[in-house]
C-alpha cells in the first residue's frame, strides 16, 4: 500500500480575516431584510386587527344608528351612573387595565388623572361593542373594576384582536393639549395601560369654532355633553354624511401613536406648520396602519399636520355642509 504523506494546509490570519469580514457584511445585509420581513408580518396582524374591530363598529352602527364614540356623559349601567371623571377614546371596548398611569407617568402623583377614568369603572361587559365580537364577553371579571382594587393584583385578559404586535407607546395625548408626539418605542404599550391598542377617531367633535378667539380660530372646543354621549346628535349627523360619499376615506379606529399625531391637525388653508415627522409604531415616518369606516384598514402615509388628506380624513368629507364643519368648506 502507498502511504499518503503531505501536510494539513491551515488558514492564515488574513485568509481568516477575509472570512470573518465577509460573514459581518452578510449579516448587515440580512439583518435589516430580516428586520423588515418580521416587521411586516406585525403590520399584517395590525391590520387583521382592525378589520375585525371594524367589522364589529360596523354591525354596532348598523345596529344603533350611531357612531360609537368615546364620551360616556350620561351613560348609565342599569340606570346607575358610573361616576367617570375622564372620558377616554378607548372605552369603546377592551378591558380593564391591570396598570396604573401612576406607575409610568410620575406627574400623577399618588393620586393619578383618571383614576376614575372611565377605562377603569366601565366594566368590559357594558361597552358599547364588546357583545358584537362575543356575546359572553368571557374576558370580563368583576372583581377587576373600581372600587375593587384587587384589579391590579388580577392580569388582565385581553383577546388578541385588542393588541398592536408593535404597540410600544403607552402615552395618550389630551385633547386641546397640542404636545409634542411621543417617542414611538419605549417599554409601554397602550393596551396595558389603556385596555387596547387601538383608539377610536374621537377629534371630529373636538373641532369647534370660537369666533370670539381670533381672526383664524382656534378649532379645539369641548364637546357639549349633551352631544359627547355614547349615541349623540353629532354622530347622527357624522353618519348621515358618511353613509353617502366618504365611509372609505373616514378614519374610524387607528394605532395610538396616529392618535397622538392627529391631536394637532388642521383644516388646509391656514398657516402651515413645519411638517411632522412621527415615527409609528412600524417604525416607520408618518407612516401609520388606520381603520377606515367601510371596513378596510391600511398602512400609509399620513401627514398630520391637517385633517385630510388624499384617500383619508379625520372629519367628515367634502362637502362639509353641517355645523360646525360648513364654515371651512371654501378653505
Amino acid at each position: 500500500m502507498n502511504r499518503l504523506t503531505g501536510r494539513i494546509r491551515a488558514f492564515t490570519l488574513i485568509e481568516l480575516l477575509v472570512v470573518v469580514a465577509i460573514i459581518a457584511l452578510l449579516i448587515s445585509i440580512l439583518l435589516p431584510s430580516l428586520s423588515r420581513a418580521k416587521e411586516q408580518a406585525r403590520i399584517a396582524s395590525c391590520l387583521s386587527n382592525q378589520r375585525s374591530i371594524l367589522q364589529a363598529a360596523i354591525s354596532y352602527v348598523m345596529d344603533k344608528r350611531s357612531a360609537v364614540f368615546a364620551f360616556p356623559w350620561g351613560y348609565t349601567i342599569d340606570g346607575h351612573n358610573p361616576g367617570v371623571n375622564l372620558a377616554t377614546e378607548f372605552i369603546w371596548g377592551g378591558a380593564v387595565p391591570d396598570k396604573r398611569r401612576a406607575e409610568w407617568d410620575p406627574t400623577q402623583g399618588d393620586n393619578p388623572l383618571g383614576y376614575t377614568a372611565d377605562i377603569y369603572v366601565i366594566t368590559p361587559t357594558n361597552r358599547p361593542m364588546n357583545k358584537y365580537f362575543d356575546p359572553e364577553v368571557t374576558w370580563d371579571d368583576p372583581n377587576r373594576v373600581k372600587p375593587e382594587r384587587a384589579r391590579y393584583r388580577k392580569p388582565m385578559e385581553l383577546p388578541e384582536y385588542f393588541i398592536c404586535p408593535s404597540d410600544k407607546t403607552a402615552a395618550v395625548p389630551m385633547a386641546g393639549s397640542r404636545d409634542d408626539p411621543y417617542d414611538a418605542d419605549t417599554p409601554l404599550s397602550t393596551w396595558e395601560w389603556w385596555g387596547t391598542s387601538y383608539p377610536i377617531n374621537w377629534y371630529w367633535a373636538y373641532y369647534y369654532y370660537d369666533s370670539e378667539m381670533s381672526d383664524k380660530p382656534d378649532l379645539i372646543g369641548r364637546v357639549g355633553r349633551s352631544e359627547g354621549i355614547l349615541d349623540g346628535p353629532l354622530h347622527r349627523a357624522l353618519l348621515s354624511n358618511k353613509e353617502d360619499t366618504g365611509s372609505a376615506e373616514w378614519i374610524f379606529f387607528y394605532e395610538n401613536q396616529l392618535n397622538w399625531a392627529m391631536e394637532g391637525a388642521r383644516p388646509r388653508g391656514g398657516e402651515e406648520d413645519e411638517p411632522r415627522m412621527v415615527i409609528g409604531w412600524h417604525k416607520q415616518e408618518n407612516m401609520h396602519s388606520a381603520g377606515f369606516m367601510d371596513g378596510h384598514a391600511r398602512y400609509r402615509y399620513f401627514d398630520s399636520r391637517f385633517v385630510e388628506g388624499p384617500g383619508w380624513t379625520t372629519w367628515p368629507n367634502h362637502p362639509w355642509t353641517i355645523p360646525p364643519w360648513d364654515q371651512y368648506e371654501n378653505e
